[in-house]
C-alpha cells in the first residue's frame, strides 16, 4: 500500500480560515449579558445535557462573552438645521426654436441685450443680480450640431438672495416666467439654488446634542429593560464625520451643494452627525 504524504494547506487558505474564524469570534464579543442566560437555557433543556464547560464554549459563538466590565453600546444619531443667510440662484437659458443652436445657426448670437428683459424685471422687484454671462459657442466644422457640443453652462442669470424664504424663490422663477413669454429669444432653461450660511459653528453643536440625547435614550431603553444602572459613557466620533456636510475650518461657513429648484423648495441647511457611545453598566441584571 502506498502512502500518500501529507500536505499542508496554502497560507491563503490558511489566511482566509484565520480571518473567518477571528471575525466570528469577534462578532461573538459584542453584547456582553445574555451567555450565562443561554447556558442555564442549555443545561436545563431537555435529555441532551452538555457539561458545562461545552455549553459556555457554544454560547459565546452567539453571545457576548460575560466579564465584570459590562458594557451597552448604542450610536446617537443627530440632525439640526438652520435657516439659510443667503441663496445663489442660477437662472439658465437656452435659445427659443426647435434645437439649442438655432439663433446662432441663423447668424443671430445671444446678446446681453437679450438677457436685459429679464435682469430689468428682477431689478424692479428689488432682486439683486449679482452676475451675467453668454455661452460661447464653439464653432461649428459641420453643417449641423453635435450632441452635448453645446456649452453645459448656457446663457445665465445669477441671482443673490439674502435670507431667503421659499416664496422669494417662487417670485424669482414667477417673474423669469412672465418675461419668457413676452421673449422671442430666450426660454428658460434650468434653475439651481445653493443655499449658504455665515456661521454654521451654532448648528453643529445642536446636531452634536441631539446625537447625545438620541443615544442616551436608547441607551436608557435597553438598561431599563434589563435592570441595569448606567455609568458616564465613552464617546468617539466616527472617521467618516470630515467626509460629511458641515462647517469649514478656516471660515465657519456652510455652503451645500446645488439644488434644482422646486415649488416651495425649503431654504434650510440641515447636519447629521453620529456618535458611538459606550455606558459601562455598574448594576447588572439580578
Amino acid at each position: 500500500m502506498q502512502l500518500t504524504p501529507y500536505r499542508f494547506p496554502s497560507p491563503l487558505i490558511v489566511i482566509v480560515s484565520t480571518l473567518f474564524w477571528t471575525s466570528l469570534t469577534s462578532i461573538a464579543s459584542a453584547t456582553p449579558l445574555a451567555s450565562t442566560v443561554l447556558e442555564r437555557e442549555m443545561i436545563s433543556s431537555g435529555d441532551h445535557q452538555l457539561p458545562l464547560e461545552r455549553n459556555r464554549q457554544l454560547a459565546q459563538l452567539f453571545y457576548p462573552k460575560p466579564s465584570e466590565n459590562q458594557t451597552i453600546q448604542v450610536i446617537g444619531i443627530g440632525e439640526a438645521s438652520q435657516s439659510a443667510d443667503r441663496a445663489a440662484f442660477t437662472i439658465r437659458f437656452t435659445p427659443k426654436g426647435d434645437s439649442p443652436s438655432s439663433l446662432e445657426g441663423m447668424g443671430v448670437p445671444i446678446s446681453m441685450a437679450d438677457l436685459e428683459p429679464f435682469v430689468d424685471a428682477l431689478k424692479a422687484e428689488g432682486i439683486a443680480v449679482s452676475e451675467t454671462q453668454i455661452a460661447q459657442s464653439n464653432p461649428q466644422m459641420l453643417p449641423f450640431p453635435l450632441p452635448g457640443n453645446s456649452d453645459s453652462d448656457g446663457t445665465a442669470i445669477m441671482v443673490s438672495l439674502e435670507n431667503p424664504q421659499p416664496e422669494d424663490l417662487d417670485n424669482v422663477i414667477e417673474i423669469i416666467r412672465t418675461v419668457e413669454k413676452q421673449s422671442d429669444r430666450l426660454s428658460l432653461k434650468t434653475a439651481e439654488v445653493q443655499f449658504e450660511l455665515d456661521n454654521c459653528t451654532g448648528l453643529e453643536q445642536e446636531t452634536y446634542q441631539a446625537a447625545v440625547k438620541d443615544a442616551q435614550n436608547r441607551a436608557q431603553a435597553i438598561a431599563d429593560s434589563i435592570g441595569a444602572t448606567l455609568d458616564i459613557p465613552a464617546v468617539s466620533e466616527p472617521f467618516y464625520s470630515l467626509a460629511l456636510p458641515g462647517c469649514s475650518i478656516k471660515t465657519f461657513s456652510f455652503l451645500n451643494e446645488p439644488q434644482t429648484y422646486e415649488p416651495g423648495m425649503a431654504t434650510e441647511l440641515q447636519i447629521t452627525r453620529q456618535l458611538f457611545f459606550t455606558y459601562p453598566i455598574t448594576k447588572a441584571l439580578q
